[in-house]
């Protein structure tokens, strides 16, 4: 994928101090391997998931800052991007972050790979569909 530049911070506003993300909201777990947003909203901090991609990461906390803030909010991105996928976002907070969470374990999922045993298995049920056909086909 193209890296994105993030839009100009905004005046007085501060990034990530160690600098491990460009991306405001953003940043780095070396626990767990992956980009973690976090949005921060009346003196509670809400981790939205974690992330493969420090892009996607960046969207998430994007939407959720929309969310909370609203659409003058200081996003990464232009806040235009979101707005159809917002119309469609559960009401609430919980609701909205839970939502946010799955959708980021769907798209880190790994696709599942088929090893062992589950691969002849596979394997011994294609022979026995090959030869029912077989069989109605010979009559």
């Amino acid at each position: 994928p193209v890296r994105r530049e993030p839009l100009p911070q905004k005046r007085g506003r501060s990034g990530c101090k160690n600098g491990s993300s460009q991306y405001r909201g953003v940043t780095f777990c070396k626990h767990r391997g992956k980009w973690v947003a976090q949005v921060r909203t009346k003196g509670k901090q809400h981790n939205l998931c974690g992330y493969k991609d420090e892009e996607m990461a960046a969207k998430a906390f994007d939407k959720a800052v929309i969310k909370f803030r609203g659409k003058d909010a200081d996003t990464n991105f232009p806040a235009e991007e979101y707005a159809e996928e917002m119309r469609e976002m559960p009401g609430s907070v919980e609701e909205f972050i839970c939502e946010l969470r799955s959708e980021a374990k769907r798209q880190n999922k790994p696709k599942p790979t088929k090893t062992g045993y589950l691969l002849f298995w596979d394997h011994m049920r294609d022979r026995v569909k090959e030869g029912l056909t077989a069989d109605l086909a010979e009559g």
